[in-house]
This record gives C-alpha cells, structure tokens and sequence, in this order.
C-alpha cells in the first residue's frame, strides 16, 4: 500500500516502507500530483509549478524523464511495456491514481472537519482527540525540500493556514473542558511563535482569566 507525505519533508512509503525518489525536482512532481491525487493535473500546470518563468530549455522532455523515473520507484515490480497503474497519462497531464486518504494533507483535512463537527455537536473529548491525530501528521514545514521555494509558497501558505486554524480550534475545545491551567503553557509558546494571530492571543486571555491569573490576562489583551 502507498502513502504519500507532504506534511513535512516529501516521501512515499510501500507498506511503511520509503522510496527513493530521487532529487527535489522529482519530489516536486510527486507531491503536485499527491495534492491533487485521483485528478489529472495538466503538463501545462505542472510545468508551471516546477519551474515559474525559468524553465529549463526542454520543459516537457525534462518532465516525461522525471515521470519516468518516478514510475519505476513506485512500481518496481510493473514489467517492461505494461502501463503505469499509479502514475498514469492521462490527457492533458498526469494523475496519481490513488485513494485522497492515502495523502497526509487529505487526512488531515477530512480529521479536523470531522473534529470541528464532534465540538459543534458538544462532544470535545472526541474533538480533541481528532485534532490531536490530524495535527501529529504534521513532521516539519510543508513540502519541505521540494524546492525552489517560489514555486510552492502559496501551497505551503494555505497549508500553514489550515495548520493555525486546527491549533486554534484545537486549544477553544481544551478550554471548553475547563483545562484552562494545562491550556496556558502551550498557549503562550504559540503566542510566542505566531504574534500575529489575534484569535491566539484572546484564547490565552482567556486561559489565564479562568486560571485565577487576571492580571496576567490584562496583559494578553
């Protein structure tokens, strides 16, 4: 069984096991194609992705070689003239014909919804619990040395957005359970580590207000 990781640095397993991939590049393209995995991602669009506006003289023929290499990682065992049942052609580009679960960003998408509507639904233990698993996916940076960076910011962008949004959600569900003392710790680590994030910094307010700490929460504010 495949899976594929994009929440951290870009791997492919078989039965728990890692591939060799190869270089970045080749990482780049199993990693758009894992992204949108089971649909056809254009040449075109691919092209675009790996390489902007400096692409290399011979895009496509350099694309097909990656592709092609990528193909005998994943299928070792596929015989010489059989077609690709992983990586398949596919007009106009290429699909990754694998289940959206076996992708780490669709598992933690499908885990924090599933989280956020346990919470809407009054069970926080088990929201909890949901945001805790979708969040322990994460192993560093998105995307992580898939390079070059411009290519893939604003993937890695709305990514980490989603990422912020669970740990928010996550720490709103730990106070609904009155774990307000345990709260403020990480609370103030995140706060530390995203300035920015005004809902971060009201959630510590708050964690502080009802750990007895009102001044302490004077100053969150």
């Amino acid at each position: 069984m495949l899976s594929v990781h994009v929440l951290g640095p870009v791997e492919v397993h078989r039965d728990g096991v890692p591939l060799d991939l190869g270089g970045p590049q080749q990482r780049a393209v199993i990693a758009h194609l894992a992204i949108d995995a089971g649909r056809v991602l254009s040449v075109e669009r691919l092209i675009d992705r790996l390489w902007g506006d400096q692409p290399p003289r011979t895009p496509l023929g350099t694309l097909q070689s990656y592709v092609s290499r990528l193909r005998r990682a994943i299928e070792p065992a596929r015989e010489a003239g059989a077609a690709p049942q992983v990586l398949v052609s596919e007009a106009p580009g290429y699909v990754l014909r694998i289940p959206p679960d076996a992708v780490d960003v669709h598992r933690f998408t499908t885990m924090v919804n599933e989280a956020r509507t346990a919470a809407a639904a009054g069970y926080a233990n088990q929201a909890l619990e949901r945001f805790d698993n979708a969040l322990a996916l994460w192993r560093g940076p998105a995307l992580a040395g898939v390079g070059p960076d411009e290519q893939v910011r604003s993937i890695v962008v709305r990514f980490e957005e989603e990422w912020a949004l669970a740990i928010e959600d996550r720490f709103e569900t730990l106070l609904s359970l009155g774990r307000h003392a345990e709260a403020v710790p990480a609370l103030q680590v995140a706060v530390d580590e995203h300035k920015l994030r005004e809902r971060l910094w009201a959630l510590l307010a708050l964690a502080l207000y009802r750990s007895s700490r009102q001044a302490d929460a004077l100053r969150a504010l």
